[in-house]
């Protein structure tokens, strides 16, 4: 059994965070490798993906990676480079701004927990200006 719950919040402050969980139950541990080469192929065919979709991506390499024991800094950096923002749609990268996710696998024994800060990097292109300041950006300011 697997359950991977992760929550999003925006960069912005007056916006909710978003929460998915993803549970997978015996051999449906497939399901999660299944959907992450689909949406590695629609990435290979040029296609953008929504929030839903980089969401899963990002799910499933932190939950192989800390089946494997990798520690958590350490996945948190490798998840940075694995999205551009021209790999997803606009909005995204605002919206994944900061993730925390908490994984329960069979044989961990314990919860994990691994936080990825900004893994989407927009920089001065960005929806928000660098000091992630959405009431500045609203007024006109920042740029």
């Amino acid at each position: 059994m697997m359950r991977i719950a992760v929550t999003a919040a925006e960069a912005g402050p007056h916006a909710a965070p978003l929460r998915r969980v993803f549970e997978y139950a015996g051999l449906d541990d497939d399901v999660l490798a299944a959907s992450a080469g689909r949406i590695r192929d629609m990435l290979a065919r040029g296609m953008r993906l929504n929030v839903n979709d980089a969401l899963l991506m990002f799910a499933a390499y932190v939950a192989v990676s800390v089946g494997d024991g990798r520690d958590g800094r350490r996945i948190a950096e490798d998840a940075r480079g694995m999205l551009e923002p021209r790999n997803v749609m606009v909005g995204v990268p605002e919206m994944l701004h900061s993730m925390r996710f908490e994984l329960e696998m069979d044989g961990l024994g314990k919860t994990a927990h691994v936080a990825i800060d900004r893994p989407i990097e927009i920089g001065r292109q960005g929806l928000w200006p660098e000091g992630g300041d959405a009431g500045k950006a609203e007024r006109g300011g920042g740029r």
